[in-house]
């Protein structure tokens, strides 16, 4: 009998490729290793793996590599379990000891190893190869003439080989993959796993073996198919983790941002002082030089607790360094946490090595003043006093769904063979001649039962005649129980976001309005206490001038619907409802319920969802107030039947149409008036799936006035085959989106090309622009050649926009190397490339201002020196924005270095300033709302990548000079904002920015002091934007805490 001492579950990817990889140690002490798939979708994955042994013995006879063998235990077949160090650790460890050359020999050697037995037959594109690693340009010379092996394990990177054997070879298939794939795979993980392999960059390794720049290019596409084919839409559990295990408190809220104090101590005696701002992700980093012979380094972190995130600690000696063994005075430590008590928190190393001569720490720290909020985080966080919340423990629930996964698979056949057994049996009854012949008197008892047990209004009526001695108001006893019946299922959830008193004094205040809203819902099949919780959420607005407007396109099945339905309209006039003779798709099926509609605003709601009780309220005040003709508000979704606990909030921005072009964020709820609803046409069954979509681009293109409540007054309920659940349950919604914004850009007289973005349902414009405009590159310049260098031939080389030139403002330079480059780029982009020179001193806003004045085009994008250009179409993407008449100005998505967002636009009002939206999430993250995967409006953009006309840039008078450096893009896009215009952003320009290298960041007593007074003058000019945080294009729900757009801590809809 063996037992399990390890198991690693592969839970980054889909179904059929999720595999459990158990060690088994049988009583003898021997160790295996066994692969089992954790679903059932995954047991073809696990043949295939079992049966790659032989086929990998073939293709390496003739090298001294053999894949992992296969034995049969206890009549299992498993791996046998190898012992020692992996390749991918060998080669670090010469890295470690500066021995590079022995590590490029040593891998080198490897690959052409495992080139030379892929050489069997010439590579050709089979069906199964199109599918998990996609097209491939046959045209190119280096793709005809590939060579590959019969089969192929693509995973020969070095972690996956000890000694002679190929301890992992999951990704082996049977047919051609070119051999140099497999070579890119391996250079590629092993220099790009760690950062300390970077050094490799460096070595032409690819070249060395080879490999071109086309065929990288290819290769990485080759990758990114398949791990999409791997993992599909499955999210895997690194992401999970984030949103389920969240600590009270916020780390980015409490990491300290003022200046670091802390020092050295060497032999006991103090040799330097560490004073440092942590940079944008909170990190401090120094160096220490180690004098000869010195014995022990106290590395003190200040006079008061505090928790420190140690990230590293080396020490170095020329191209070498090692991590040494360390202390610390910490109360608790906890992986690389230390919690430091009151005292003097510090590390000491006495782990000193001859010949080494600087020692490198990485922390951040978190301190307070009052030490109990930082026990107060630990404990809730599971650091202290429990244990700690981690991957493992996640993997534990994951290992649990995984079992309950299973049981329920198993249950579900179960249950599909009973169904099947008792389907035939009812088939059989069904037959039976009696069964026929008693149908007649079934169809009666029904009939009897319906006039026994009556409406809803009868049962009324029979309970008053019960009590009928109890009773002295007949009346109002009678209002009182319909009431009661309009609410039954919603009562108590209503309860909970409004009071009756609430109720009653809203009801009086509009009770002179001849505003009547008809409410249109198309219901098809409709599950019973969906059904009921939409009705009643109409039936007790607190405005009660409304009809409700129901089409039944439910099948035969399904004869309740309108039974219930009809329920409730005996005990409620304002039901409007007709029983359809077929569906006729959403879109009929609706303009079928505008039929019933009497009212003079109409309103939408889906079948299944459910409105806020004063929804209407809000709506009619807000008209009365401003006359609008379309009113949308915020909306929460919520899963199955938890109301109470929404999955999330969409608060939106006001009215944002370039916005609406890119996604539907309107959505839910919206109400415009009949009069517009005549003026633009009803549904259109073509656009059926997003049919609402269609007649919202219509009716906002056409309104004289739109509106947002920033309320949520809509529940969106997501369930298995909701749109809300998965767009993927209902493809056609795209097409018919696509469509329906095609029309509407037809409808506007603008011409583009409509394509997917991103993120499901979201959409990008690629608008045809009807002239090609010059526009000028405004680069302020001081040194940092080498910065400059890379910005300007990602813009030269990669831009496919012609029609510019980039203007360098140069300011104070002194190296002789960036007066060279300037000559350089003269000659070789000669009447593209100018250099203007600034003598005047340091004033950013001036230095641009004297730079797009001297600009040639009739467009102009200030842009820093410190970026680097990731997409080709860039200088167009911002291009098609700011040519619209409204346009202000338009700003792009820049990364950090690290592949984080740095800028998704500005947001006013955000830590007292404004801040950079979505900053810091990783780039893979669609954004709120899908904000970082469409363009759309905002509140401002950062002056490192914007783009003006020139003649606008003029009319506002330039950036402000009193702002010297920091806010003056800020203040410009206020200006803007408060001028009329509007601010763009657009993803599809994206730029790496690597942030205040000429300048630095205000780290000294002076820069600190001219920060916080620029930024108190843009408080007292901008009031309303700033101080007030009245961002037309931030919900005043969201925080302004921080600039992950999610809502207020202390927001909620429910009492």
């Amino acid at each position: 009998m063996m037992k399990i001492i390890y198991s690693k579950f592969s839970n980054d990817r889909c179904d059929e490729f999720n595999i459990r990889t158990d060690i088994l140690l049988d009583e003898n002490g021997n160790k295996y290793i066994d692969k089992s798939p954790v679903s059932y979708e995954g047991n073809l994955h696990i043949t295939a793996l079992y049966k790659a042994e032989a086929g990998l013995k073939e293709v390496y006879k003739d090298t001294p590599f053999v894949p992992n063998k296969i034995v049969n235990v206890e009549g299992r077949d498993l791996f046998e379990f190898v012992e020692g160090k992996n390749f991918e650790n060998e080669l670090d460890d010469l890295l470690h000891e500066g021995k590079t050359d022995e590590l490029e020999e040593k891998l080198i050697a490897y690959m052409e190893t495992v080139l030379k037995a892929h050489n069997d037959i010439d590579f050709e594109v089979t069906d199964k190869f199109r599918e998990i690693f996609g097209d491939v340009p046959m045209e190119l010379s280096f793709i005809q003439s590939a060579k590959s092996a019969k089969i192929t394990d693509i995973d020969m990177v070095p972690a996956n080989i000890i000694g002679n054997t190929i301890i992992d070879y999951e990704w082996t298939f049977t047919f051609p993959i070119p051999a140099d794939f497999v070579i890119y795979r391996i250079i590629h993980y092993y220099m790009e796993g760690a950062a300390e392999r970077h050094v490799l960059r460096d070595r032409d390794l690819y070249k060395k073996m080879g490999i071109t720049a086309p065929e990288i290019l290819v290769f990485q596409d080759m990758e990114a198919n398949f791990q999409k084919y791997i993992t599909k839409d499955h999210e895997p559990l690194w992401k999970l983790h984030e949103s389920l295990v969240q600590p009270e408190y916020i780390i980015s809220d409490m990491v300290r941002s003022d200046t670091f104090a802390g020092s050295v101590v060497i032999d006991g005696n103090e040799t330097d002082s560490l004073r440092g701002i942590p940079d944008e992700k909170g990190d401090l980093e120094f160096e220490i030089s180690i004098p000869g012979n010195a014995k022990e380094i106290k590395i003190r972190l200040g006079d008061r607790g505090c928790i420190v995130f140690l990230k590293s600690l080396r020490i170095y000696g020329g191209n070498k360094y090692y991590t040494p063994e360390f202390g610390s005075n910490a109360k608790t430590v906890v992986s690389d946490i230390y919690l430091f008590g009151a005292g003097e928190p510090h590390f000491t190393v006495e782990d000193i090595k001859d010949g080494y001569d600087s020692l490198k720490i990485k922390f951040s720290v978190v301190t307070d003043n009052d030490s109990s909020c930082i026990y107060n985080y630990l404990i809730k966080g599971g650091f202290v006093n429990g244990d700690r919340r981690d991957y493992d423990e996640l993997e534990k629930h994951y290992i649990a769904a995984i079992e309950l996964k299973n049981i329920a698979e198993y249950d579900r056949r179960t249950l599909g063979k009973q169904a099947s057994r008792m389907a035939a049996e009812l088939d059989a009854i069904y037959r039976n001649p009696f069964y026929k012949a008693t149908k007649p008197f079934r169809e009666l008892y029904k009939t009897y039962k319906y006039i026994t047990c009556g409406t809803a209004k009868k049962q009324i009526k029979k309970e008053m005649r019960k009590h009928s001695g109890e009773i002295t108001d007949k009346k109002a006893y009678y209002e009182e129980a319909v009431v009661r019946k309009r609410r039954e299922h919603v009562g108590e959830k209503f309860d909970r976001m409004c009071s009756a008193e609430t109720i009653a004094k809203e009801r009086e205040e509009l009770k002179d309005s001849d505003i009547v809203i008809s409410v249109l819902v198309p219901v098809y099949n409709t599950p019973e206490d969906f059904l009921r919780e939409m009705i009643e959420s109409v039936l007790s607005q607190s405005y009660d001038r409304l009809t409700l407007c129901i089409a039944d396109g439910s099948d035969n099945k399904h004869k309740e619907v309108g039974r219930i339905i009809k329920s409730y309209m005996s005990v409620d006039d304002r039901i409007r409802y007709v029983r359809l003779a077929e569906n006729k798709g959403i879109s009929e099926n609706t303009n079928a319920a505008l039929d019933l509609a009497e009212g003079n605003y109409i309103a939408l709601l889906d079948h299944d969802d459910i409105l806020h009780p004063e929804a209407f309220y809000n709506v009619v005040k807000r008209i009365n107030e401003t006359g609008a003709d379309f009113l949308y508000s915020d909306e929460a979704v919520f899963y199955d039947d938890d109301m109470e606990r929404p999955v999330s909030y969409h608060l939106k921005p006001d009215f944002s149409p370039i916005f609406l072009r890119g996604i539907n964020y309107i959505c839910h709820l919206s109400v415009f008036s009949r009069k517009l609803l005549d003026k633009v046409g009803r549904f259109r069954k073509e656009c059926d799936g997003s049919q609402d979509y269609d007649l919202i681009l219509r009716l906002t293109s056409k309104a004289n006035r739109v509106e947002h409540i920033a309320e949520t007054l809509y529940f969106w309920r997501s369930h298995p085959g909701s749109v809300a659940s998965d767009l993927s349950a209902k493809p056609y919604c795209i097409e018919a989106a696509k469509r329906a914004l095609r029309d509407h850009l037809e409808e506007a007289g603008e011409k583009g090309e409509v394509t997917d973005s991103d993120f499901p349902s979201a959409y990008r414009i690629r608008y045809e622009l009807s002239e090609k405009p010059h526009v000028t590159i405004v680069i302020p310049n001081k040194d940092h050649s080498e910065d400059l260098k890379l910005c300007l031939d990602s813009i030269f080389e990669r831009s496919t926009y012609e029609n510019f030139d980039v203007e360098i403002v140069e300011n104070g330079s002194d190296e002789p190397a960036t007066f060279e480059m300037y000559e350089e780029y003269k000659k070789k982009y000669e009447g593209r490339f100018s250099v203007i020179t600034w003598t005047r001193g340091f004033n950013y806003a001036a230095i641009n201002n004297y730079g797009v004045k001297e600009a040639k085009g009739e467009y102009v994008l200030l842009l820093n020196n410190d970026t680097e250009v990731i997409t080709p179409e860039w200088i167009e993407e911002m291009l098609y924005l700011a040519v619209r008449k409204e346009t202000g100005c338009v700003g792009a998505l820049l990364y950090f270095g690290d592949d984080t967002v740095q800028h998704g636009g500005v947001i006013f009002g955000i830590g007292g300033s404004a801040g950079h939206s979505q900053k810091s999430v990783k780039r893979e993250n669609n954004g709120y709302l899908a904000r970082l995967s469409v363009a759309h409006e905002v509140g401002g953009n950062t002056g490192a990548c914007l783009m003006i006309s020139k003649a606008k840039y003029a009319e506002m008078g330039g950036l402000d000079e009193d702002f010297v450096v920091a806010f003056n893009d800020v203040d410009f896009c206020c200006r803007l904002t408060e001028k009329g215009y509007v601010n763009m952003f657009t993803p599809f320009a994206k730029l790496y920015h690597y942030e205040s290298k000429s300048r630095g960041y205000e780290e000294t007593p002076e820069k600190l002091e001219r920060f916080n007074g620029e930024r108190d003058l843009l408080r007292q000019r901008h009031e309303k934007l700033i101080v007030k945080g009245e961002d037309p294009y931030y919900n005043h729900h969201q925080t302004l805490d921080r600039e992950d757009c999610t809502p207020r801590e202390d927001y909620s809809v429910f009492l």
